[in-house]
């Protein structure tokens, strides 16, 4: 299966919210995580782990805050522009953190580079963590639906 087929996949099993019956469904389910408020909360963890790691100067400081800053905000304005179809959502994603992850080693010396380096993997390994606990609920989702009667299906098997 193609990557544009599994984003289709998983935009489509992501708008309806698990608890709720198809009548209960307002016409725009906001089911996501919101992605600027959890790349601002780990801004300074990223800051503060490279800086222990390689001793950043100030201004290598306020550049990689104004850079995490901006992507945060991005990402916000993608998830915001696109809620709940993660065919437009996951490749805007994964090109803005890359962008981010550039800039990041653009901003460090030669001298901190691997450090910024296994920073850089780290953001990478989060980003995938969550894209797979994202799509295993999807999963879940699914896989509860199915063992649901509805309730025209309980109707029609009374005598």
């Amino acid at each position: 299966m193609n990557s544009s087929k599994i984003f289709t996949l998983v935009a489509a099993l992501c708008v309806v919210p698990l608890s709720l019956t198809a009548r209960d469904v307002p016409a725009k389910p906001e089911v996501y995580v919101p992605m600027k408020q959890l790349m601002t909360s780990m801004m300074d963890y990223q800051i503060n782990k490279l800086d222990r790691a390689v001793k950043l100067s100030d201004q290598q400081k306020a550049d990689l805050k104004a850079a995490l800053t901006e992507e945060a905000a991005e990402l916000g304005k993608l998830q915001k522009e696109h809620r709940g179809d993660m065919s437009f959502t996951i490749p805007g994603t994964i090109e803005i953190v890359t962008d981010t992850n550039a800039a990041i080693l653009a901003i460090v010396t030669p001298a901190q580079k691997a450090a910024a380096v296994a920073l850089v993997e780290e953001r990478k390994a989060a980003f995938n963590n969550r894209l797979k606990m994202i799509v295993e609920e999807l999963w879940m989702h699914q896989e509860r639906m199915k063992n649901i009667p509805m309730a025209m299906d309980s109707a029609a098997a009374k005598p």
